[in-house]
């Protein structure tokens, strides 16, 4: 990319011009601008057509693409930032035996102050792999949703609700005075939006369920839940109140088009009409499911009823990284295999889940996930000049099948480019990485003298 300003001046920028792109919009009327330019001011998309029709039109930097491909941010439907600090200390085991394990090393994480790095870790991954919006769900959302507006980073997150104390040691009633006190912190963000995060039905009941769904009702607030994610969660609910994980939420009466089940791969028929009927959006997590063997989400079945389905990376413990080209592909690839229809499931298809389809699922399509006048511009280029990425006959197929995140060179958040030819702006990545490492070192000797066995989520 050639650049008509310095580095220096970027802070001082309210107005930006990317010119002779192609770009990808991920809007139907006009998926594809050859040689296309797009017009960024106040942090919001003003103009958007072919670099000769919007010659002539004024920014204080024009930053020339030359040629490569410049797209809506990536939107992940579903993530555990702080996460990132603990992953690969829990492998190869079912879900129910990763929160068993995984829980006790939280309550040390939250009691030793070690999830702020793994936070601004996580935000620094997506921003570099060109993941603009997250959804989170983690214990301390306030310290999460600070470290983005730091970092300039679009961030979803709430309260997580237990009927237990759980690794953060809160009461029910503490975390509802939690939540009210995010609402306060954050309700009027521009950038970050709060939400409501009960962890699921087998850990929060209908009582308890019916008191996060009112506070998310009066508050318009997106409604957070993992959901039939594995067969100890089936079971447990199902002996507990003698329904289907999702059919026992609708029973209860959260779900509708607020509400986002995160993972939703045991589902059956009745299930899938229930989402269709209530609005319900899915965060589709394929490669955590993979990993943790708990099943194939019936994507093909929900885009059929109109389901409103976005793509999720889950967390740095349960999938190991933020990589929303590895999901697209293995999204894709599983998809056409579970259908037994390699003709579904198009990369242009998969593209527009990663983007619009995710900022849909999440209830903000109408502010990201598209290149489009009036949009916030959320944006990220690819370079397409890697051997891997060459010849390029189709954009799409390029992205979800040849692609990878160290190809993203340009990341825009609201109008302020946030990364550029992989060096971030707000922030020095040595440092951040040497407090994660500093971090792990921590969790390292703790564990080797036996914290984890004296430490349980109750405590």
């Amino acid at each position: 990319m050639r650049d008509s300003v310095r580095h220096e001046d970027f802070d001082t920028m309210t107005s930006t011009l990317l010119t002779h792109a192609l770009v990808l919009t991920s809007e139907s009327s006009r998926p594809r601008i050859d040689d296309g330019a797009v017009l960024v001011r106040g942090g919001v998309v003003e103009a958007v057509g072919t670099t000769a029709e919007l010659r002539g039109m004024s920014a204080e930097r024009t930053v020339d693409i030359d040629g490569h491909i410049l797209l809506p941010g990536f939107v992940n439907t579903h993530t555990h930032l702080a996460g990132t600090i603990t992953r690969g200390l829990v492998e190869d085991v079912t879900t129910g035996a990763y929160l068993e394990r995984i829980w006790p090393i939280e309550a040390m994480g939250i009691s030793n102050g070690w999830f702020a790095a793994g936070e601004r870790l996580g935000i620094v991954e997506h921003l570099m792999a060109g993941i603009t919006t997250a959804n989170d769900m983690f214990f301390d959302p306030a310290s999460a949703l600070n470290n983005a507006v730091d970092l300039g980073f679009r961030l979803l997150a709430g309260t997580v609700h237990l009927d237990f104390p759980g690794p953060d040691n809160l009461s029910p009633s503490q975390r509802m005075d939690e939540a009210a006190s995010l609402l306060a912190r954050f309700g009027d963000h521009p950038l970050v939006r709060v939400t409501a995060a009960p962890h699921g039905g087998y850990t929060v009941g209908p009582e308890q369920l019916e008191s996060v769904w009112n506070h998310a009702h009066d508050n318009g607030l997106l409604f957070h839940i993992h959901a039939a994610e594995s067969s100890e969660e089936d079971a447990a609910i199902r002996d507990a109140y003698g329904r289907r994980p999702v059919e026992h939420l609708g029973a209860v009466g959260v779900l509708d088009a607020r509400t986002i089940l995160a993972h939703a791969v045991r589902l059956d028929d009745s299930d899938i009409e229930l989402l269709a009927q209530t609005g319900t959006a899915v965060a589709h997590c394929p490669i955590s499911n993979l990993k943790t063997a708990s099943g194939v989400c019936r994507v093909g079945d929900m885009l059929d009823k109109s389901v409103r389905v976005g793509l999720g990376t889950d967390g740095g413990t349960a999938s190991n990284d933020y990589d929303m080209f590895a999901v697209m592909r293995t999204a894709a690839i599983l998809a056409k295999n579970a259908t037994r229809s390699p003709e579904r499931f198009t990369a242009e298809e998969m593209l527009r889940m990663a983007t619009l389809g995710g900022a849909e699922a999440l209830g903000v399509g109408h502010l990201i996930g598209s290149i489009e006048e009036g949009k916030q511009a959320d944006l990220v280029v690819v370079d397409t000049s890697a051997s891997h990425n060459v010849p390029m006959f189709d954009p799409f197929t390029t992205l979800v099948y040849q692609a990878g995140r160290t190809d993203v060179t340009l990341t825009m958040v609201q109008g302020e480019i946030l990364m550029e030819r992989r060096r971030l702006t707000r922030v020095d990545l040595d440092s951040v990485v040497n407090d994660a490492i500093s971090a792990g070192r921590e969790i390292t000797v703790e564990l080797s003298n036996g914290a984890e066995a004296r430490v349980s989520p109750s405590q």
